[in-house]
């Protein structure tokens, strides 16, 4: 099994578009008969709230500091016939660029990811598709 391709959308400024097309990017990849995982590193989390997801007490912050397994922050759904599965984010991930930036955990959620793939076979992603926050910090 190979593994997915991991693109991230960033820009350093914010407005430019990024959240859009992390979005339709990731559903157009979707269509063409792809699994995607999208996942929104922004604290603003305007990614998960366009994909309509009630705030949750665990997010993607929650994984990359060990404090939330995979299971407790990932949204899972079928399009197309194929996995689609989503990362959402909340305003406390500001907390959580402050905790890895402070440490040597460059790599968590690429790590992160592949383990998970690694784990779960029947829910390969083939892409996985990211929205930056607007700065150049660890998250991006």
């Amino acid at each position: 099994m190979s593994k997915p391709i991991i693109l991230a959308v960033f820009n350093n400024k914010g407005g430019t578009g990024k959240t859009t097309i992390t979005f339709n990017l990731a559903a157009g990849i979707n269509r063409r008969g792809h699994s995607v995982l999208m996942v929104d590193l922004d604290p603003q989390h305007n990614l998960t709230m366009a994909v309509g997801l009630p705030a949750k007490s665990k997010h993607v912050g929650d994984l990359l500091t060990g404090d939330a397994q995979w299971e407790d922050v990932i949204e899972m759904t079928k399009t197309n016939g194929h996995p689609f599965g989503f990362l959402p984010a909340s305003l406390d991930l500001q907390r959580s660029d402050a905790i890895l930036s402070n440490d040597a955990e460059f790599f968590a959620l690429r790590n992160l990811i592949e383990e998970e793939v690694e784990k779960a076979p029947d829910t390969f992603y083939d892409f996985v598709v990211i929205d930056c926050p607007p700065n150049l910090g660890i998250l991006t």
